[in-house]
This record gives C-alpha cells, structure tokens and sequence, in this order.
C-alpha cells in the first residue's frame, strides 16, 4: 500500500505544482476503495483537496475527450492507453494495482467448476441465468464471452 500511495502521491505532485491547490481526479469505479483512500491519505498528508469524480471507465474516457477538465485519471489499462495514444494524457503509464471479478450461486446451489477459462464458459453456458452489470469492464468481457 505504501508503494501504491507513493506512485499517485508522485503523480498528484506533480500536477499539483502547477495547479492549484484542489486538484480533480477521475476514476474508473474498479478501484473505488483504493483511490478513495490514496486520496484521503494525499488531503492529509500535503492540505490539498481533491474533487474525485467516479464512474463506468468508458465514461469517464468519454468525459475526458468531450474536453472535462482534470488533473489525475485512473482507469484501466485499455482506456489509459487509448488516452495516451490521442495525446491526451502524458505517458508513461504506471499500473498500481489490480481489480478482480467474482462469482456467486444462489445459496444452496451446487457450485460450478470455475478452475480454468474453459470451465469457467462451460458453467455460464450450462446457466439457467447470468447476472452482470450492464456498463463497466466487468460487464464488456460477459458481453464478449
């Protein structure tokens, strides 16, 4: 976790130089907690405030090209690199961590073989029904399955 605040703190440095100082940051809602917390840590460690805006990933890219307004962006991987590659943000990209997805079955419900990605298709297709969320990475690799 130290490593993970010194990265964004460094990053939020550097903005903040020449900023103000409250400095906006988008998200993606992946990590949520984390980048709620690294923020709350920067407010208190440096007296800048941050405006931290959340959304779906896709959104928040879409904001950003409709000419939003922002210091920091945190996302995943595809829509960083899609910034960086219109000139958007500035690379180098720094990853600092990551997000996983989970599974549930109703209570009581056998549970499924989810030990590989073969078997990981086999039980969604043997599925009576699968819940996702509709927007959001999670959401595009059900569509893509």
């Amino acid at each position: 976790m130290a490593r993970v605040f010194l990265v964004v703190a460094a990053l939020l440095f550097a903005c903040s130089a020449a900023q103000s100082a409250e400095l906006k940051v988008l998200s993606g809602n992946g990590s949520r907690a984390a980048v709620r917390e690294l923020c709350t840590q920067f407010e208190q460690a440096t007296g800048h405030k941050i405006d931290l805006r959340f959304g779906v990933n896709v959104e928040v890219k879409s904001k950003i090209e409709a000419g939003e307004g922002f210091d920091v962006v945190v996302g995943n991987p595809p829509i960083i690199d899609a910034l960086i590659k219109d000139g958007t943000v500035v690379a180098p990209r720094v990853d600092f961590g990551q997000a996983g997805l989970g599974v549930a079955v109703r209570s009581g419900a056998p549970k499924p073989d989810i030990s590989s990605v073969e078997a990981f298709k086999r039980a969604l297709l043997a599925s009576n029904a699968v819940a996702f969320p509709g927007k959001g990475a999670s959401g595009i690799y059900c569509r893509a399955a």
